[in-house]
């Protein structure tokens, strides 16, 4: 097969190719046209922890952090916190808007959401993270009263304990000023023996 050969199929068959072109560029612009466009709207934010006061606790406040990064970053997609933002919002907020990931290996948070409406977008990225930091502080404040509590009652506990050793020191005291007290009597009935016998 010479080269004038393959050119003259080429030209007898260049309306078919030509055609499909055609028919495939309107196609793909006739389905572009209607599908719906997704916007996306992504935050970040930090997660602080503690800052360790030893050696020794730097590497437990690395895994406190780890789990409290795995934790929020769960408690974004979790299904009370989508229903807390839908009512809030006044629209369905769904499982598979919102996605949060860990960033690398820091303390950042990335959360994207997806939607149609680029306005519905970021109010549920905004809403999402202002009910975790919300969540966050009531969590902190019961952790907070829970550990004042604690405190009030070990506090309680050792006036008790001192109340208890006080009262014992008393009778202690009374105890031994009764006994020596005893004593002195024994001896003052000795020496009164000794005089009603020398008289």
């Amino acid at each position: 097969m010479d080269v004038r050969q393959i050119y003259n199929i080429i030209k007898r068959w260049a309306w078919l190719l030509i055609l499909g072109l055609v028919i495939g560029a309107s196609l793909g612009y006739f389905f572009s046209n209607r599908e719906t466009p997704i916007y996306q709207a992504e935050t970040r934010f930090i997660i602080l922890s503690a800052a360790p006061t030893s050696e020794f606790q730097v590497y437990y406040s690395y895994m406190d952090s780890e789990k409290l990064i795995a934790t929020y970053t769960e408690l974004l997609s979790a299904d009370s916190t989508l229903e807390q933002a839908s009512s809030e919002l006044g629209f369905p907020v769904s499982a598979g808007l919102a996605n949060a990931e860990q960033m690398a290996e820091t303390n950042f948070i990335r959360l994207t959401v997806k939607h149609s409406d680029p306005l519905k977008a970021a109010a549920i990225a905004n809403s999402l993270v202002k009910i975790l930091i919300d969540q966050n502080e009531n969590l902190q404040s019961v952790r907070y009263i829970t550990s004042e509590q604690n405190l009030q009652n070990r506090i309680e506990q050792a006036e008790q304990q001192i109340e208890s050793l006080q009262a014992q020191i008393k009778e202690a005291t009374t105890a031994s000023v009764q006994n020596s007290i005893d004593e002195v009597l024994l001896q003052i009935e000795d020496l009164q023996d000794e005089i009603n016998e020398i008289e």
